[in-house]
C-alpha cells in the first residue's frame, strides 16, 4: 500500500468518515456503505464512457476485495 502524502485523496475522503463514526451518534452503517458506493457510481457514469465501465467496476471490486483481504490481516501485502 502507499505511503499517505500531504495531498492523499485516500486521507481526504477518510477524514470525514472517521470524524462521523467516531462523532458519539449512532451510525447506520449499512447506509453510510450505500452513500458511498453511490458517490462512486456518481464519480464512474461522470468520469467514464458506458463502454469502459463494466471494467472500471470489476477494477474496483477487485481492488475493494484485495483491501478488505489486506486491512483484516489476512493477507499479507506484496513488495
Amino acid at each position: 500500500m502507499a505511503e499517505c502524502t500531504e495531498n492523499c485523496l485516500h486521507c481526504a475522503i477518510n477524514e470525514p468518515i472517521g470524524e462521523r463514526l467516531e462523532g458519539g451518534t449512532v451510525v447506520d452503517v449499512t447506509d453510510l456503505t450505500a452513500k458511498i458506493a453511490e458517490s462512486l457510481a456518481d464519480l464512474i457514469v461522470a468520469s467514464v464512457e458506458e463502454r469502459g465501465r463494466a471494467n472500471l467496476i470489476a477494477h474496483t471490486l477487485q481492488h475493494l476485495g484485495a483491501y478488505l483481504l489486506l486491512k483484516s490481516g489476512a493477507m499479507q501485502a506484496e513488495h
